[in-house]
């Protein structure tokens, strides 16, 4: 795997952005078909999940190489729950956001509740974006929209979930809005700034 990494960054540097998202189009197409859109979630194979991580590795090297947009379409802050360490799909989400005219603040994996609240508080964002992969998020998600309307914060921000065991249903069940996949997720995230905050 890590032979593939360093490769991966030789080649990157005789690439443009738009060649080497081309090549992880279909990739991404697939997971996000398999995994996030399906009726039943499917286990990967160790092939796949070799292939999600090298995805992964080069969602990393996009963003390395993505300049933030002198007029972004609007502020993104996003992160991965406290005590979850996947952030594969929030590397995904992040990048596709930051393509698409974005300003993003990637607060990256394992953080805490109030890390989250901060970030609002410093960089006023129009959605905060959080991912998890791991099933504490349905106690760990509630704790953190608590925390923004002790702060007075709920009404300035608009909250976006996804991840492996976040369904639509729950998100509807405590307020937020929803997203199965990486490109649904900047679907909606556009969607909130045409509308506007409330």
């Amino acid at each position: 795997m890590e032979e593939s990494i360093q490769l991966l960054k030789k080649v990157s540097d005789m690439m443009s952005i738009d060649e080497i998202l081309q090549i992880l189009k279909q990739g991404i197409a697939h997971f996000e078909e398999k995994y996030f859109k399906g009726a039943e979630k499917v286990p990967f194979t160790f092939t796949e999940i070799m292939v999600y991580e090298t995805i992964g590795e080069c969602l990393k090297l996009i963003k390395d190489k993505i300049k933030e947009p002198e007029h972004p379409k609007g502020t993104i802050v996003i992160g991965v729950i406290r005590g979850d360490v996947h952030d594969i799909g929030k590397n995904m989400v992040a990048t596709m956001l930051m393509l698409d005219g974005f300003k993003v603040i990637d607060l990256g994996f394992d953080v805490d509740r109030e890390k989250f609240i901060e970030a609002v508080v410093t960089y006023n964002p129009d959605v905060l974006a959080i991912s998890a992969f791991m099933p504490f998020a349905f106690v760990e998600i509630p704790d953190i929209l608590a925390l923004l309307k002790e702060k007075s914060l709920q009404s300035k921000v608009k909250v976006i979930i996804g991840g492996g065991p976040i369904t639509e249903e729950f998100a509807n069940k405590i307020g937020v809005l929803y997203a199965r996949s990486a490109s649904e997720a900047v679907d909606v995230v556009n969607n909130i700034i045409k509308e506007g905050l409330p």
